[in-house]
């Protein structure tokens, strides 16, 4: 399984009050990735101390999405984190393969958070790179050289 799969099937679990909120937590910086190769991602998502970490794993036949947070299932703080990373180009050299024919089904854990598994066929690897620069660390740098800002809702 690819990361855009992945992105794809999780994204189907959101509401639109949850993809809001995950994209406030982008647009304000509020999203660290704290690792990211083929098969994981892990994230801080947050400020002060209220944050929350997430971790999603993906392989052959299916992935898993944790969050700290008190809701079960997927949530604004997992959304947050695909497309943070998604947008500083963590997963930018996946081998683009064969299209996903997933059906996911979801398997409650007894801590009550959720795990959600899909049947898949071989996963496809990517070649390791070093992360890019996080987008408010470029902004951060632009405004301490005396540069202005403009925020952008993709």
């Amino acid at each position: 399984m690819r990361f855009d799969e992945v992105k794809k099937l999780i994204g189907t679990r959101i509401t639109t009050d949850e993809e809001n909120i995950a994209e406030a937590y982008d647009l304000a910086g509020a999203v660290e990735i704290t690792g990211a190769r083929d098969g994981y991602l892990s994230g801080i998502v947050g400020s002060g101390h209220r944050t929350y970490s997430t971790k999603i794993t993906w392989f052959n036949s299916g992935y898993t999405a944790v969050c700290n947070c008190n809701r079960s299932g997927i949530c604004e703080h997992i959304w947050a984190t695909l497309i943070t990373a998604e947008e500083d180009g963590y997963f930018e050299d996946i081998d683009e393969g064969a299209s996903s024919g997933l059906n996911p089904i979801e398997v409650m854990l007894g801590d009550g958070k959720s795990v959600f598994v899909s049947n898949r066929g071989a996963a496809k690897s990517v070649q390791q790179k070093a992360p890019p620069i996080p987008r408010w660390k470029e902004v951060l740098k632009q405004i301490s050289a005396g540069g202005s800002v403009e925020v952008q809702k993709s």
